[in-house]
């Protein structure tokens, strides 16, 4: 099986890169120079965007579930994903990041899904 002292490293260290990458997305300028290309800026701000975005839903959501009563619907995925890191004590940023998780996984499952049709 899989060692649990490397699950728990990798763990660490996806969360520095969590820490570390909306940083140096904050000026593309700074991080890659004068010489930044277009598309890697307009990559940067579409990330920029969406990460506003799963604020925006966050904040969005909290409103809603403040009338909930503690009563969460079983379908509400995002719902659950606050719910979980508040009692992870963690923050809504790192409710975000969860968020992004999901959309990339989900993107990947269909396409690897979808895959398995075609060939």
């Amino acid at each position: 099986g899989i060692n649990a002292e490397y699950g728990e490293e990798i763990g660490k260290r996806v969360n520095i890169l969590l820490d570390i990458i909306p940083a140096q997305l904050a000026n593309p300028t700074k991080t890659f120079g004068e010489m930044a290309s277009t598309k890697k800026r307009k990559t940067i701000q579409m990330v920029i965007e969406m990460r506003m975005m799963g604020r925006n839903m966050v904040h969005e959501k909290r409103k809603e579930m403040e009338g909930w009563d503690g009563q969460i619907p079983t379908d509400d995925l995002l719902a659950w994903l606050i719910t979980a890191n508040d009692g992870a004590g963690l923050s809504d940023e790192e409710v975000v990041d969860d968020i992004m998780t999901v959309y990339l996984v989900m993107d990947n499952m269909s396409k690897q899904i979808g895959s398995l049709f075609i060939y």
